[in-house]
């Protein structure tokens, strides 16, 4: 069963009881403001979808992509959004020209209003798509291609390059540079930032799992679009971003966005055919695009190491992209058996029940 609601999206967080989407009215939308809602897991009902506002001004228009949530207190616990008083900071990849950057904001709760935009400048974001920050001041970026547009481009679109990477940011450690300049009350600073991996066919969507105990692991899992694949690293410093591979799980499709819902599972979407979604991105009201969702689960042997392995499991499918074309993004609502799924070109979040 599907149900979709009313609003076009591209990218979706689920926490807890909210799932937060990026808006937007078509593919490569500048927009002067933030084009962000939330909603909650009865989203078809009239009034649940909200849209937050920066009213203050940008150097630059926002050309919004990937989007993160950040939160010193676990959402997971969130029992009323609209009472809580909870603040965030919601991560945003934001593709300026001539250079993209990451933008960090504020949010609390209780309110429909963004604040204290930050943004995170380097020349190692190059072609960011995805964020995933392990604090305030720290993230990792996915770059998705080495090349921001031209022939290099497409070369490594169609055959496949791994020359996508992944890059840690530490804000915490600023050069010794003053902040670049505040504008409208958007504070730009230089952090510093490294590599910590490459050699990734598209790196794409990226989350991550953050242990509280203190000899506990910490986890990034990585996808790779034309690799039809997932890296799964350790995570062996928060500080410094340092990683260690433990394994690629293949998945059998172009693999987009992934998620990490609360039981521990994954949860990504993607696209079955990359020529019907070529013709799809020219003709996105004409042409439909096949698409699925999977759940990746951990193979895990109790008393033993985790070793990085995932049993991978069909949600939907929908080969014809007759209900999901386009679709980008999956999450669980917290509910038995129903998912939510986003995507480009057409209008609606679409919610799956008795899977």
């Amino acid at each position: 069963m599907t149900e979709r609601t009313r609003e076009p999206q591209r990218h979706l967080r689920s926490r807890g009881p909210l799932a937060f989407a990026l808006l937007a009215t078509g593919y490569g939308t500048l927009s002067p403001s933030t084009p962000l809602s939330h909603f909650d897991a009865h989203c078809q009902k009239s009034g649940d979808v909200v849209e937050l506002d920066y009213t203050g001004s940008y150097s630059k228009p926002l050309h919004l992509h990937g989007l993160a949530v950040w939160a010193p207190s676990d959402p997971d616990t969130i029992e009323d959004a609209a009472t809580d008083n909870s603040t965030i900071h919601l991560f945003l990849i934001n593709h300026q020209d001539p250079s993209s950057v990451v933008t960090r904001f504020t949010h609390s709760l209780a309110t429909t209003t963004l604040t204290n935009p930050t943004t995170f400048a380097h020349p190692l974001i190059r072609t960011p798509n995805n964020v995933f920050p392990v604090a305030a001041d720290r993230f990792f970026v996915t770059n998705d291609h080495w090349y921001r547009w031209g022939v290099g481009r497409k070369i490594e679109d169609f055959g496949a390059m791994e020359w996508g990477s992944v890059v840690f940011v530490n804000g915490e450690q600023q050069k010794d540079v003053p902040p670049r300049r505040q504008h409208g009350g958007e504070t730009v600073v230089l952090p510093n930032a490294r590599v910590v991996a490459d050699a990734i066919s598209s790196a794409n969507g990226i989350t991550g799992e953050l242990s509280s105990r203190d000899d506990g692991k910490h986890y990034l899992y990585v996808n790779a679009v034309t690799g039809l694949s997932m890296h799964t690293f350790e995570i062996l410093d928060l500080h410094t971003g340092e990683l260690k591979k433990l394994s690629t799980t293949y998945v059998a499709f172009l693999n987009d966005n992934v998620n990490r819902n609360a039981d521990g599972t994954l949860t990504i979407a993607g696209h079955t055919s990359a020529l019907q979604f070529l013709k799809h991105a020219k003709q996105p009201n004409e042409v439909r695009s096949g698409a699925k969702a999977v759940e990746l689960r951990k193979q895990q042997t109790v008393g033993q190491e985790w070793k990085g392995e995932w049993d991978v499991k069909d949600l939907v499918v929908d080969n014809e992209g007759l209900r999901f074309g386009g679709a980008t993004v999956a999450a669980k609502t917290g509910k038995k058996d129903e998912i939510l799924v986003g995507g480009l070109w057409y209008e609606g979040v679409w919610k799956c029940t008795g899977l």
